[in-house]
């Protein structure tokens, strides 16, 4: 069991190993597959189209197909062909341990809106809307800080941009972070902030909700189903059209000022104690 970059070890996995395999499915791959219109793929080259080809049919060569993501399922019936292989929807785990000790945050109504953001820098994830978010606020005249965690490539354009709009001080890049590090970040924070064009399901905002975290976020299907259909809708998500800064910044603070009047309360979570019993139960009595 692995996941998709798993896929091209397939073969050399089937001549050793005699169990099932499968794959879990987290969007690398089949986002990108199921988004390649007809016209899109005439125009591949053929070495991409033989690729792509030999994807599909590693997916195929699979037992089973475990997606954390609802969506993930459509789009992978899609892409490989419905009833090819089983396909079971299985959601990230949450540790509860990490979360219970992180009360739901009351900020004073004069206190700094202190937003949290954690993700890879470059193009999917939109790191520089995050600093044209910023610019926003500050521009409205709103007291705000945005922590973020993470890195890549494009860093050095981001810090180019809070340099321009001279928010040096109120963005801070932490970088590549440990897990303890990130939640103490996300304890502090208010308003979880993810800028992304497309997810499979976004775990930073599963644990924000587990956290009782307000959130603004991008509308793809992935951060869409996390904070729709969660065991119940997080009612304090707010999803806004991809690269609208200025709503995502309204968003902002619709938010943080109904913060400071209801603190948000915890809903129920899928846990990792849940989740992996659906695992045991998934490959007993012989299933693939």
């Amino acid at each position: 069991m692995g996941r998709e970059s798993f896929l091209w070890q397939v073969k050399a996995i089937r001549a050793v190993h005699q169990g099932p395999i499968a794959v879990i499915v987290r969007g690398a791959y089949i986002n990108k597959l199921v988004s390649q219109s007809p016209e899109l793929l005439a125009q591949l080259p053929e070495t991409e189209q033989k690729l792509r080809d030999q994807l599909i049919q590693l997916y195929r060569s699979c037992d089973r197909i475990i997606c954390i993501a609802q969506h993930l399922v459509t789009s992978v019936q899609k892409v490989v062909g419905a009833g090819e292989v089983p396909v079971t929807f299985l959601p990230n785990p949450i540790d509860l341990s990490d979360f219970t000790a992180i009360a739901p945050p009351r900020p004073d109504p004069n206190a700094p809106i202190q937003l949290f953001m954690a993700a890879q820098l470059k193009a999917r994830k939109r790191p520089l809307d995050a600093v044209e978010i910023m610019q926003h606020l500050v521009t409205r005249g709103a007291d705000c800080y945005l922590t973020i965690c993470g890195d890549g490539i494009d860093r050095q354009q981001m810090l180019d941009l809070i340099a321009h709009y001279g928010l040096e001080e109120r963005i801070r890049l932490k970088g590549k972070l440990e897990r303890r590090e990130i939640i103490q970040y996300l304890q502090q924070a208010e308003i979880v902030l993810l800028c992304s064009d497309n997810e499979g399901r976004p775990r930073v905002l599963q644990e924000a909700i587990a956290a009782s975290r307000a959130i603004v976020a991008y509308d793809n299907p992935g951060s869409r189903e996390v904070i729709n259909s969660w065991l119940e809708p997080w009612q304090w998500g707010r999803l806004v059209a991809i690269g609208d800064t200025v709503a995502a910044s309204r968003a902002i603070l619709e938010l943080a000022q109904l913060l400071r009047q209801y603190p948000p309360r915890s809903i129920p979570i899928h846990s990792s104690q849940s989740i992996l019993q659906q695992y045991i139960n998934l490959f007993s009595d012989g299933n693939p």
